[in-house]
Protein backbone atom coordinates (compact mmCIF):
# COMPACT_ATOMS: atom_id res chain seq x y z
CA UNK A 1 0.00 0.00 0.00
CA UNK A 2 0.88 3.92 -0.40
CA UNK A 3 0.90 5.77 2.69
CA UNK A 4 0.42 9.07 1.62
CA UNK A 5 -2.68 7.76 -0.03
CA UNK A 6 -5.65 9.54 2.43
CA UNK A 7 -8.29 8.16 1.34
CA UNK A 8 -11.40 6.71 3.23
CA UNK A 9 -14.74 5.26 2.78
CA UNK A 10 -17.81 5.38 4.90
CA UNK A 11 -21.43 3.51 4.72
CA UNK A 12 -24.53 4.96 6.07
CA UNK A 13 -27.80 4.15 6.78
CA UNK A 14 -30.25 6.95 6.35
CA UNK A 15 -33.90 5.61 8.44
CA UNK A 16 -35.53 8.68 7.07
CA UNK A 17 -35.83 7.42 3.68
CA UNK A 18 -34.07 3.91 4.12
CA UNK A 19 -31.60 4.41 1.70
CA UNK A 20 -28.19 3.27 2.02
CA UNK A 21 -24.82 5.63 0.88
CA UNK A 22 -21.28 5.25 0.50
CA UNK A 23 -18.94 8.04 0.65
CA UNK A 24 -15.11 8.80 -0.57
CA UNK A 25 -13.05 11.32 0.55
CA UNK A 26 -9.50 11.83 -0.63
CA UNK A 27 -7.91 13.88 1.81
CA UNK A 28 -8.46 11.95 5.49
CA UNK A 29 -11.52 13.31 6.24
CA UNK A 30 -12.16 17.06 5.30
CA UNK A 31 -14.17 16.64 2.53
CA UNK A 32 -16.49 13.78 0.86
CA UNK A 33 -18.43 12.81 -1.85
CA UNK A 34 -20.33 9.92 -3.19
CA UNK A 35 -19.06 7.00 -3.77
CA UNK A 36 -21.88 4.35 -4.78
CA UNK A 37 -23.09 5.45 -8.59
CA UNK A 38 -23.79 2.05 -10.09
CA UNK A 39 -24.55 0.13 -6.82
CA UNK A 40 -28.59 0.89 -6.84
CA UNK A 41 -28.22 1.99 -3.07
CA UNK A 42 -31.37 4.30 -3.47
CA UNK A 43 -33.30 1.08 -4.22
CA UNK A 44 -31.87 -0.71 -1.21
CA UNK A 45 -29.13 -2.25 -2.56
CA UNK A 46 -27.36 -2.55 0.47
CA UNK A 47 -23.69 -2.83 1.23
CA UNK A 48 -22.29 -5.26 3.53
CA UNK A 49 -18.89 -5.46 3.06
CA UNK A 50 -16.05 -3.19 1.24
CA UNK A 51 -12.45 -4.45 0.60
CA UNK A 52 -9.77 -1.76 -1.26
CA UNK A 53 -6.70 -2.49 -2.29
CA UNK A 54 -4.15 1.17 -2.24
CA UNK A 55 -2.73 0.86 -5.73
CA UNK A 56 -1.07 4.24 -5.56
CA UNK A 57 -1.86 8.05 -3.79
CA UNK A 58 -4.32 8.58 -5.74
CA UNK A 59 -5.67 4.97 -6.67
CA UNK A 60 -7.81 2.46 -5.25
CA UNK A 61 -9.14 -0.84 -6.36
CA UNK A 62 -12.46 -1.42 -4.63
CA UNK A 63 -14.68 -4.65 -4.17
CA UNK A 64 -18.50 -4.26 -2.83
CA UNK A 65 -20.50 -6.88 -1.36
CA UNK A 66 -23.55 -6.51 -1.52
CA UNK A 67 -27.51 -7.52 -1.75
CA UNK A 68 -27.07 -7.91 -5.52
CA UNK A 69 -23.56 -9.66 -5.74
CA UNK A 70 -20.32 -8.32 -5.99
CA UNK A 71 -18.97 -4.85 -7.32
CA UNK A 72 -15.92 -3.40 -8.48
CA UNK A 73 -14.53 -0.11 -9.09
CA UNK A 74 -11.05 0.69 -10.96
CA UNK A 75 -11.72 4.66 -10.12
CA UNK A 76 -12.20 4.91 -6.29
CA UNK A 77 -15.69 3.97 -6.41
CA UNK A 78 -16.70 7.03 -8.90
CA UNK A 79 -18.09 3.99 -11.26
CA UNK A 80 -18.55 0.81 -10.21
CA UNK A 81 -19.06 -2.79 -12.52
CA UNK A 82 -21.22 -5.78 -11.47
CA UNK A 83 -19.00 -8.90 -11.30
CA UNK A 84 -21.49 -11.26 -10.02
CA UNK A 85 -24.67 -11.94 -8.63
CA UNK A 86 -23.84 -14.09 -5.47
CA UNK A 87 -24.30 -12.63 -2.11
CA UNK A 88 -21.65 -12.43 0.50
CA UNK A 89 -21.74 -10.88 3.92
CA UNK A 90 -18.06 -10.60 3.99
CA UNK A 91 -14.98 -10.12 1.53
CA UNK A 92 -11.49 -11.13 2.00
CA UNK A 93 -9.51 -8.57 -0.72
CA UNK A 94 -6.16 -10.36 -0.97
CA UNK A 95 -3.24 -7.96 -1.50
CA UNK A 96 -2.32 -9.55 -4.93
CA UNK A 97 -5.73 -9.26 -6.33
CA UNK A 98 -4.47 -7.29 -9.29
CA UNK A 99 -2.11 -9.80 -10.14
CA UNK A 100 -3.74 -13.33 -9.08
CA UNK A 101 -7.31 -12.08 -9.44
CA UNK A 102 -7.85 -14.08 -6.38
CA UNK A 103 -9.81 -13.29 -3.24
CA UNK A 104 -12.56 -15.08 -0.79
CA UNK A 105 -15.96 -13.97 0.10
CA UNK A 106 -18.21 -15.57 2.83
CA UNK A 107 -21.96 -15.88 1.05
CA UNK A 108 -24.80 -14.06 3.10
CA UNK A 109 -26.89 -16.17 5.76
CA UNK A 110 -25.60 -19.20 4.73
CA UNK A 111 -21.60 -18.66 5.54
CA UNK A 112 -19.89 -20.66 3.29
CA UNK A 113 -16.75 -19.61 2.42
CA UNK A 114 -15.73 -19.47 -1.32
CA UNK A 115 -12.82 -18.26 -3.62
CA UNK A 116 -12.04 -17.07 -6.73
CA UNK A 117 -9.15 -16.95 -8.90
CA UNK A 118 -10.64 -14.86 -12.28
CA UNK A 119 -12.20 -11.88 -10.34
CA UNK A 120 -15.16 -13.25 -9.95
CA UNK A 121 -17.03 -15.17 -12.65
CA UNK A 122 -16.48 -18.53 -11.20
CA UNK A 123 -16.75 -19.33 -7.39
CA UNK A 124 -14.91 -22.68 -5.89
CA UNK A 125 -16.05 -23.34 -1.86
CA UNK A 126 -14.21 -23.95 0.75
CA UNK A 127 -14.11 -25.54 4.26
CA UNK A 128 -17.66 -27.18 3.61
CA UNK A 129 -20.23 -27.25 6.29
CA UNK A 130 -18.80 -24.80 8.43
CA UNK A 131 -20.19 -21.25 9.04
CA UNK A 132 -17.50 -18.73 8.61
CA UNK A 133 -17.49 -15.76 10.50
CA UNK A 134 -14.22 -14.01 10.66
CA UNK A 135 -11.01 -13.54 8.91
CA UNK A 136 -7.45 -12.21 8.78
CA UNK A 137 -4.35 -11.64 7.01
CA UNK A 138 -0.80 -11.50 7.99
CA UNK A 139 0.89 -8.51 8.24
CA UNK A 140 3.47 -9.73 6.05
CA UNK A 141 1.45 -11.52 3.28
CA UNK A 142 3.40 -10.80 0.47
CA UNK A 143 6.18 -13.21 2.34
CA UNK A 144 3.88 -15.66 3.91
CA UNK A 145 0.90 -15.58 1.92
CA UNK A 146 -1.14 -16.38 5.26
CA UNK A 147 -4.76 -16.32 5.70
CA UNK A 148 -6.72 -17.04 9.04
CA UNK A 149 -10.27 -17.80 9.22
CA UNK A 150 -12.96 -18.85 11.69
CA UNK A 151 -16.12 -20.97 12.58
CA UNK A 152 -17.65 -20.70 15.67
CA UNK A 153 -15.27 -23.09 17.05
CA UNK A 154 -12.86 -23.71 14.61
CA UNK A 155 -10.14 -22.23 13.13
CA UNK A 156 -8.02 -22.54 10.27
CA UNK A 157 -5.36 -21.41 8.35
CA UNK A 158 -4.05 -21.59 4.10
CA UNK A 159 -0.25 -20.36 2.99
CA UNK A 160 -1.44 -20.59 -0.38
CA UNK A 161 -4.11 -17.91 -1.07
CA UNK A 162 -7.26 -20.22 0.26
CA UNK A 163 -6.47 -23.11 -2.10
CA UNK A 164 -5.48 -25.30 0.53
CA UNK A 165 -6.66 -25.25 4.71
CA UNK A 166 -4.73 -26.59 7.58
CA UNK A 167 -7.18 -26.82 10.67
CA UNK A 168 -5.41 -26.02 13.79
CA UNK A 169 -4.98 -28.34 16.83
CA UNK A 170 -4.74 -27.84 20.55
CA UNK A 171 -7.98 -26.69 22.36
CA UNK A 172 -9.28 -25.20 19.56
CA UNK A 173 -10.00 -27.94 17.56
CA UNK A 174 -11.70 -29.38 20.59
CA UNK A 175 -14.93 -29.31 22.23
CA UNK A 176 -13.66 -27.22 25.54
CA UNK A 177 -14.37 -23.88 23.63
CA UNK A 178 -18.06 -23.30 22.02
CA UNK A 179 -16.78 -20.19 20.54
CA UNK A 180 -14.07 -18.35 19.02
CA UNK A 181 -14.92 -14.66 18.56
CA UNK A 182 -11.38 -13.13 17.86
CA UNK A 183 -8.34 -14.26 16.11
CA UNK A 184 -4.54 -11.55 15.97
CA UNK A 185 -1.89 -12.68 14.11
CA UNK A 186 1.82 -10.82 15.35
CA UNK A 187 3.10 -8.78 12.90
CA UNK A 188 5.90 -10.88 12.66
CA UNK A 189 4.02 -14.07 12.03
CA UNK A 190 5.92 -16.01 9.22
CA UNK A 191 8.61 -15.92 11.59
CA UNK A 192 7.40 -16.04 15.15
CA UNK A 193 4.39 -18.38 14.36
CA UNK A 194 2.58 -16.30 17.23
CA UNK A 195 -1.33 -16.09 17.07
CA UNK A 196 -3.64 -15.17 19.87
CA UNK A 197 -7.27 -16.38 20.11
CA UNK A 198 -10.22 -15.17 22.84
CA UNK A 199 -12.84 -18.00 23.38
CA UNK A 200 -15.54 -19.04 25.37
CA UNK A 201 -16.04 -21.94 27.19
CA UNK A 202 -18.35 -24.77 26.27
CA UNK A 203 -21.95 -24.04 28.25
CA UNK A 204 -19.88 -20.63 29.71
CA UNK A 205 -21.41 -17.39 30.39
CA UNK A 206 -19.84 -14.32 28.88
CA UNK A 207 -17.65 -14.71 32.01
CA UNK A 208 -15.89 -17.66 31.18
CA UNK A 209 -13.72 -16.72 28.70
CA UNK A 210 -9.87 -17.70 28.08
CA UNK A 211 -7.10 -15.79 26.12
CA UNK A 212 -5.16 -18.78 23.98
CA UNK A 213 -1.64 -18.32 22.94
CA UNK A 214 0.27 -20.07 20.41
CA UNK A 215 3.59 -19.66 19.21
CA UNK A 216 3.76 -22.65 16.76
CA UNK A 217 1.43 -21.47 14.19
CA UNK A 218 -1.43 -22.42 16.08
CA UNK A 219 -0.10 -26.45 16.84
CA UNK A 220 -0.35 -26.07 20.22
CA UNK A 221 -1.80 -23.20 22.80
CA UNK A 222 -1.14 -22.33 25.92
CA UNK A 223 -4.08 -21.35 28.21
CA UNK A 224 -4.47 -17.62 30.01
CA UNK A 225 -7.40 -17.15 32.43
CA UNK A 226 -7.86 -13.37 32.84
CA UNK A 227 -9.83 -12.33 35.76
CA UNK A 228 -12.88 -10.08 35.16
CA UNK A 229 -16.30 -10.15 33.55
CA UNK A 230 -17.21 -9.63 29.84
CA UNK A 231 -15.74 -10.84 26.43
CA UNK A 232 -12.06 -10.35 25.84
CA UNK A 233 -10.24 -7.73 23.31
CA UNK A 234 -6.80 -8.05 22.06
CA UNK A 235 -4.42 -5.70 20.51
CA UNK A 236 -0.62 -6.38 19.88
CA UNK A 237 2.19 -3.72 19.31
CA UNK A 238 3.04 -3.42 15.73
CA UNK A 239 6.68 -3.25 17.11
CA UNK A 240 5.64 -6.35 18.67
CA UNK A 241 9.09 -8.51 17.74
CA UNK A 242 10.96 -5.59 19.79
CA UNK A 243 8.76 -4.85 22.54
CA UNK A 244 6.72 -8.13 22.83
CA UNK A 245 3.34 -6.04 24.09
CA UNK A 246 0.07 -7.43 23.92
CA UNK A 247 -3.13 -5.34 25.39
CA UNK A 248 -6.15 -7.77 26.37
CA UNK A 249 -9.21 -5.41 27.58
CA UNK A 250 -12.44 -7.08 29.09
CA UNK A 251 -14.91 -4.54 30.21
CA UNK A 252 -13.27 -1.72 31.92
CA UNK A 253 -10.39 -3.44 32.60
CA UNK A 254 -7.01 -3.28 30.87
CA UNK A 255 -4.22 -6.20 30.85
CA UNK A 256 -0.63 -5.50 29.14
CA UNK A 257 1.93 -8.21 28.63
CA UNK A 258 5.83 -6.98 27.46
CA UNK A 259 6.32 -10.60 26.96
CA UNK A 260 4.74 -11.57 24.23
CA UNK A 261 1.48 -12.67 26.02
CA UNK A 262 3.74 -15.41 28.01
CA UNK A 263 2.45 -13.29 31.54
Amino acid sequence: SDESNQTLYLHLYHPDNAEYTLWRSLDGGTNWSRADIGLNTANGNYVYDLGAVSLNANHDLLFAATRLGVFASLDQGQVWHHLSTKAFSTLLVLPDVVTTQTFLGVELNTGQLYRTTDLGITWIPQLDNHFIRDSTISAHYEVDNTIVVRSRDRLWASTDRGASWQQKSGPLSTANYSEIYQIVLSPNYENDGTLFAAARLSGGTTDNNHLLRSNNFGQTWSIHELSGTGYLQVAVSPNFSNDGVVWVTRNEQLYRSTDGGIH
